[in-house]
């Protein structure tokens, strides 16, 4: 029981004490701590509480502001619509192929003087080479060291470029005042010159012949376009002369037959005139058939030979015959010499040869 009272007593403190701390801090107390009250033997009754202080009215919060409103996003632009493809443009039609050009027609023939029915068989238009082409044409040197017939003063030379040259589609034929003295058929000629001929290479019997020439002027000179037997017999083998014209009187053109009955003359001939023999082209031309040599000049024959039937002394010409060209100097023909013409040359544009069909 006194146990009881004891702690009833003590409890009793405890609760006034407990009283006294809530009322200072209700007060706000002081920071000096009071001094407890003296305990009384009796519990004092324990003081009301004291009324919990009214709560301070919560603050009106101040309104959230409301955010700015975001921007409405640009609208995004529409993409452009792709372009639609372009048609592929329809393949091109492959090009026609060009037609072959037409081959160029081979140029036409020069019109020829061959009577109807011949058909050219031979020519030379020197239109190739520096020299006189060596499969037509032989260089004549055979009577060089001994000196040329009818008293001529010419030597002729071999392939020799001062004397005998292809020269803008044309044989030119040049004779010089000069003396080869280094040539070993050097006959003591005071000249030079050139002689070529068709012996051993061809030689027709029957045909039409015509030679381009322009002549040379001046005293002395001797040109001659012409034809021999080619047995080497003369006079049985017979000569056809189809030009010779000499510097002295150079508008005279002769055209001569020689043959065994003519022998110890002039032969059997005739002439005609052309002004400008030496400085312009013509056609000298020959017409041999088995009745008749017709000698002319650009178409106009001026003098004609026939063929009697009296045997080959008048008429050697049913065999082959080949032909010459040549420049002598002086002699029988020729007559005396003007030094001052030199070089001095004979002009050869073709040389044609037709036979008949």
């Amino acid at each position: 029981m006194t146990l009881n009272n004891n702690r009833l007593h003590s409890m009793a403190r405890l609760a006034a004490l407990c009283a006294g701390v809530l009322a200072l801090a209700a007060c706000g107390g002081s920071d000096d701590t009071a001094a407890p009250p003296p305990v009384s033997s009796a519990p004092s009754p324990a003081p009301a509480p004291a009324p919990a202080p009214a709560p301070s009215p919560a603050p009106t919060p101040a309104p959230t502001p409301s955010p700015a409103p975001a921007p409405a996003p640009a609208p995004s632009p529409s993409p452009a619509p792709a372009p639609a493809p372009a048609p592929a443009p329809a393949p091109a039609p492959a090009p026609a192929p060009a037609p072959a050009p037409a081959p160029a027609p081979a140029p036409a023939p020069a019109p020829s003087n061959a009577p109807a029915g011949y058909t050219l068989v031979w020519s030379d238009e020197f239109d190739t080479g520096t020299l006189p082409d060596a499969s037509k044409w032989v260089y004549d040197t055979e009577a060089n060291a001994t000196g040329w017939y009818n008293n001529e003063l010419q030597y002729y030379a071999v392939a020799r470029a001062e004397n005998s040259k292809i020269s803008d589609g044309k044989l030119v034929i040049t004779a010089r005042k000069e003396r080869l003295t280094t040539a070993k058929d050097y006959g003591g000629q005071d000249y030079s010159s050139a002689r070529l001929i068709t012996n051993g290479k061809v030689s027709w019997t029957y045909g039409f012949f015509e030679i381009r020439a322009k002549l040379p002027c001046g005293r002395g000179t001797w040109p001659a376009i012409w034809m021999l037997g080619s047995t080497g017999d003369w006079p049985a083998g017979g000569e056809i002369d189809i030009m010779e014209q000499v510097g002295k009187n150079p508008t005279a053109i002769e055209g001569t037959i020689h043959t065994t009955s003519t022998a110890g003359t002039f032969g059997d001939g005739g002439e005609t005139k052309i002004n400008d023999a030496c400085s312009a082209f013509h056609n000298y031309q020959l017409t041999w058939t088995p009745e008749s040599l017709v000698i002319g000049v650009d178409n106009k024959p001026f003098h004609t030979y026939a063929n009697k039937h009296q045997g080959s002394a008048s008429w050697p010409f049913d065999k082959p015959q080949y032909l010459l060209l040549n420049l002598a100097i002086g002699g029988d023909m020729g007559g005396s010499v003007d030094d001052t013409i030199f070089p001095v040359s004979m002009e050869v544009d073709y040389v044609k040869v037709w036979q008949k069909k």
